[in-house]
């Protein structure tokens, strides 16, 4: 089923951070959503400390090259499945 809401986090160098933001989302009353993490290339320990969220299915993580916020952002957007946003997309 498609989600009601994506909500993306953008990680670069972020593993003291990012597993508050994820939890953060996961906290929220709304339920039906989705969240997106992509990973900006780091080099540090950030995609060591999300393995922890791969079992949960509303969770997605993605090692991503290298491309700066702008390009992680538009990434994240071209991943989202919320139903408003697959519905701009079609116009």
């Amino acid at each position: 089923m498609t989600p009601r809401v994506s909500i993306l986090i953008p990680c670069d160098n972020a593993s003291a951070t990012v597993v508050r933001a994820v939890d953060s989302a996961l906290l929220q009353t709304f339920r039906d959503i989705e969240v997106i993490v992509a990973d900006d290339g780091s080099t540090d320990a950030s995609l060591a400390v999300l393995e922890r969220y791969r079992g949960d299915a509303r969770v997605s993580i993605h090692a991503e090259p290298h491309r700066g916020g702008n390009g992680t952002r538009n990434r994240l957007l071209e991943l989202a499945r919320a139903w408003l946003t697959n519905r701009l997309r079609r116009g």
